[in-house]
């Protein structure tokens, strides 16, 4: 039998009452704790010999063999008489001194309102650490085996967080979890930093088990058609090496509702983070990874030779396109990487993820983003990475892939960090919000703008060929504005016709096309009337449009003709001639006049234009990429005859023809005067 030193007059304790003087001949009696049931007490360390029950002491106050001895294991209540019986007092649930290194015999005493007492053990038992399982917190030793064990012993309990204090932690084998609500948690991942000094993290966990396919920790649902998928796992302020040889930092595989975060990734190979799942039938359910969080997650494969292809967060599925599932409705919260020739985010079979505020630095051949064929409907906000051609690739069957690539939606990316619109592949589609919130691409696509939810559903129906409806049946169905010019496209609410109009400013409608090859503007279909006034296009002024008016309320300083100007006339030269007109045919002639030298008679009789040789053609590049040609008037630039006003000629010869009939008209006159004939 084991017994303690007692923790109540031990060794050479002395009792007094309660005036201070020695308790002679008092008595003390053991019991059972909590009870009045006598339990006993010994005189030496060899538990041989029992006291008496009670304890008589001396004249001095002592117990006379000088020690008080308990069996070990065994809780004591003591109570203390003077020599007449009077209480001095009672003292319960005393152990022996020795058993205070065993917490199960320590009483802890939660100092809440309310609260339940325990023991130590228990109490401890409430947190658990790699290191209760021997894990070497200084990186001397292995601490596999020992990482291993607290993650099964937290399996065995249905899950726990598992702590992992300062220190770093040499791991040369994969840690495998595999069932729910296991939390792996460190003290702090700090960051990866470009310089500087005095930064490093709490809980660091290095690679150095060799050359490695898999990855440092592998969260996974075992594979059974009878097993549920795994939920509610983790890990958190760590900082991964993977030493150059380890392929990636973190994999999983079919699990939902995880969470992943503060976490910084070094040197892996292949991936930092790996999501795919397991094919249609391998489990109880749908196998595809879901509803996981990562946020503030970096990777870094930057600076050892091995690294320089890694990439960053694969989305995935172990086979594209099948009946499995693959990675969807996972958000990425300010998760970002350095990559050389690898890939940021690269999304192979993944469709509704959301990467929110998320970023990328590339100094190779890398990409950003690269959505590839089954990659569908993810949503990336506020993405940066900066590049020209872009770093983001929406790619599919141009590139080899079984589809196409569609429905991914791009909004307020980084434009002012250089971040541009993607490069597409034909058959892709993409939606693109720019970040000044006000331009709005989408290509290869089509799509119905409609204030109106009922109208949504016909509005799609009679797409056809089209490749945008406005269905707003609103007086400002399509506004373009610089400020404060404001123009507005929208049909009539009377009969439906299409109206086009500026209801601020005084700007004008400018079809320029000049800048480009083979360009015309066409009027198919006008219509004629007999009171309409006549139009023109001044090549002087970019083609503009002009009405010719005739109302006296349009002139001013009215005089009749002078005779000089149509005598003038008669000096023009009538011209047979071919057309080199684009439009005209070449085998058939023409009759006219030459604009060049009625000009020598009359400026006045021909349009004036500038010939292209006049201006200057200036490309600018928009925020997206595209090229705009715009012409510029050079500063010397001269106006030359264009085409001759055939209309103005009419009225030289109408005062030719009126002097003329006066002149027929006078000599009428006289030879009837001479008796002759009229004529």
């Amino acid at each position: 039998m084991s017994v303690f030193i007692s923790a109540l007059g031990g060794a050479a304790a002395q009792f007094f009452d309660s005036s201070g003087n020695p308790l002679t001949g008092g008595l003390l009696y053991s019991y059972a704790a909590g009870t009045t049931t006598p339990q006993a007490t010994y005189t030496s360390s060899a538990g041989s010999t029992a006291h008496t029950n009670p304890i008589v002491l001396d004249a001095a106050g002592r117990v006379a063999s000088g020690e008080i001895w308990v069996t070990a294991g065994l809780n004591y209540k003591f109570v203390l008489r003077d020599s007449a019986g009077a209480l001095i007092g009672t003292y319960d649930n005393l152990s022996g001194l020795n058993g205070v290194d065993d917490a199960s015999q320590i009483t802890y005493d939660p100092p809440f309102t309310g609260a339940v007492s325990t023991t130590v053990e228990a109490k401890l038992e409430q947190t658990l650490s790699v290191l209760d399982f021997g894990a070497d917190p200084t990186g001397s030793t292995d601490s596999t085996t020992a990482i291993q064990n607290a993650i099964d012993y937290a399996q065995s309990k249905n899950g726990g967080i598992i702590l992992f204090p300062w220190g770093t932690y040499k791991i040369s084998s994969q840690i495998n979890i595999t069932k729910s609500n296991v939390m792996l948690q460190g003290y702090g991942a700090n960051g990866i930093h470009d310089g500087g000094t005095g930064a490093s993290p709490a809980t660091t966990i290095v690679w150095y088990g060799g050359v490695y396919a898999g990855s440092m920790f592998s969260f996974y649902t075992v594979q059974s058609a009878s097993n549920a998928k795994i939920n509610g796992v983790g890990l958190s302020n760590m900082y991964l090496d993977c030493s150059g040889t380890c392929s990636g930092g973190i994999n999983i595989i079919s699990i939902n509702n995880g969470r992943f975060d503060h976490i910084n990734i070094l040197h892996p190979t292949y991936a930092g983070v790996v999501i795919t799942n397991y094919l249609a039938g391998q489990l109880a359910e749908p196998a595809d990874s879901q509803l996981n969080i990562f946020s503030n997650i970096t990777v870094r494969c930057l600076d050892l030779p091995a690294c320089i292809n890694g990439n960053g967060f694969i989305l995935a599925s172990n086979a594209p396109g099948t009946a499995g599932g693959n990675t969807s409705f996972n958000t990425f919260l300010y998760c970002q990487g350095q990559f050389v020739n690898g890939t940021a985010f690269l999304l192979t079979d993944a469709d509704n993820n959301n990467l929110i505020s998320c970023r990328a630095f590339i100094s190779g051949t890398g990409k950003g983003i690269d959505v590839q064929g089954y990659g569908d409907s993810n949503y990336f906000y506020n993405f940066s990475c900066s590049g020209f051609p872009s770093k983001i690739f929406i790619r599919g069957i141009a590139s080899g892939f079984a589809v196409d690539s569609t429905n991914n939606c791009f909004l307020f990316p980084d434009q002012g960090n250089g971040t541009t619109y993607p490069q597409l592949d034909a058959g892709c589609k993409v939606y693109w919000t720019g970040s000044d919130g006000t331009t709005v691409k989408s290509r290869n696509t089509q799509a119905v703008i409609t204030d109106s939810t009922s109208n949504i559903n016909a509005a799609q129906l009679n797409l056809g060929l089209a490749s945008l409806i406005i269905d707003n049946r609103s007086a400002a169905g399509f506004r373009v504005t610089d400020g404060t010019n404001i123009w507005g496209i929208n049909q009539t609410g009377l009969n439906g016709d299409l109206r086009w109009s500026c209801s601020n400013g005084s700007s004008k409608v400018d079809f320029n096309n000049n800048v480009f090859d083979n360009a015309f503007s066409y009027f198919p279909n006008a219509p004629t009337t007999a009171s309409a006034a006549n139009t023109f296009l001044d090549n002087a002024d970019n083609n503009r449009l002009f009405r010719v008016t005739s109302s006296a309320k349009y002139k001013t300083n009215i005089e009749t003709l002078e005779h000089q100007y149509s005598d003038a006339l008669l000096q023009a030269r009538p011209v047979w001639y071919r057309s080199k007109c684009e439009a005209d045919k070449k085998e058939w002639s023409w009759y006219g006049l030459i604009a060049e030298e009625l000009a020598q008679i009359d400026p006045r009789l021909v349009h004036w234009s500038y010939a292209d040789d006049c201006y200057n053609i200036v490309e600018t590049v928009e925020k997206d990429g595209s090229t705009i040609k715009t012409k510029v008037l050079k500063d010397d630039a001269q106006l030359t005859p264009e085409s001759v006003q055939y209309e103005r000629i009419s009225v030289l010869l109408l005062d030719l023809v009126q002097r003329q009939q006066k002149q027929i008209d006078d000599l009428e006159l006289r030879l009837s005067g001479l008796g002759a004939h009229p004529l």
